[in-house]
């Protein structure tokens, strides 16, 4: 079997839910599949996303809906009407900050913004998560003023723990390390940095 997700694979991904599953949802992606849609090249076989019934129905046969999607497929999905508990970093008011992607039948899919797609990245930075922050980040243009301020809000309005001050030393390493690459010589690591 294929053991690397595409673009298709998404879709096809939400293809058969919308078969198996009758019910008007919205499903914002996050995590890696966004990363995909957005240009990212990295392969990926986890469908991560945040659900909303838009009418009354279970959420138990969603899941079950779910799993029989994962029966055909060689996809893994994770999901979460509340994917906000998934990270130590809050990931603020994401779900008001999307990008239209697809409708399949009664489902529509969104991607999250990528400036507040990233605040999952950086808050578990992992070799994969700067491999996909910095592909979509060339991609998509994302200001690094705009993004150091952002990861900053985050962090202000994040539950205060010891992983806070790890996840502060990730923001900056990441500046540090990708910086120049992404945003050129013109990019101000000082003035970035000293907003977080």
């Amino acid at each position: 079997g294929n053991m690397h997700m595409k673009k298709n694979d998404v879709d096809l991904f939400f293809e058969i839910l919308s078969k198996e599953w009758k019910y008007s949802t919205e499903i914002i992606l996050i995590g890696g599949a966004a990363a995909l849609l957005y240009g990212g090249i990295r392969p990926t076989l986890d469908v991560d996303f945040q659900f909303h019934f838009k009418e009354h129905c279970s959420f138990d046969g969603f899941s079950q809906a779910i799993s029989r999607v994962i029966d055909q497929t060689p996809i893994q999905a994770q999901f979460s009407d509340n994917v906000d508990r998934w990270s130590s970093l809050s990931f603020l008011d994401f779900d008001k900050h999307t990008v239209f992607y697809k409708t399949f039948s009664k489902i529509k899919v969104y991607l999250v913004h990528p400036l507040y797609w990233s605040i999952g990245k950086i808050g578990r930075y992992l070799v994969s998560d700067c491999q996909d922050m910095l592909a979509v980040f060339k991609k998509n243009t994302v200001d690094p003023i705009e993004l150091a301020e952002l990861w900053h809000k985050a962090l202000l309005n994040s539950p205060r723990s010891e992983q806070l001050f790890v996840i502060k030393k990730y923001m900056i390493d990441f500046f540090k390390n990708y910086g120049k690459n992404i945003w050129g010589i013109s990019f101000d690591l000082k003035k970035t940095i000293e907003l977080l």
